[in-house]
């Protein structure tokens, strides 16, 4: 994301912050939003862009309104759907749960 002259770039972990940071520095602002320029520095696989930062007044952020279809409404700590169904014993890849 820029700001101005000013660049906020992220990474899951300190080490590939450092990639990163050792690939893009120097680069002007300019470049570091560049998808060209980011994917021939880095080893990335895909790329998801581009994206727009936007911000709404309080008075702009309201419920949807309603479909008049009621929604189940779960448990605090439940899985629900997030929940394995059937598998007997087996993970998503196949193998033995432990």
């Amino acid at each position: 994301m820029t700001l101005g002259d000013t660049a906020l770039i992220t990474a899951p972990t300190d080490r590939a912050a450092a990639v990163v940071r050792t690939a893009l520095d120097g680069l002007p602002t300019t470049r570091l939003t560049d998808p060209a320029t980011v994917t021939g520095l880095l080893p990335v696989s895909d790329t998801l862009g581009p994206a727009t930062l936007a911000y709404l007044t309080p008075e702009d952020l309201r419920p949807p309104a309603s479909t008049g279809t009621p929604t189940e409404q779960l448990p605090p700590g439940s899985r629900g759907a997030a929940s394995p169904v059937g598998g007997g014993g087996r993970d998503r890849r196949g193998g033995e749960r432990s």
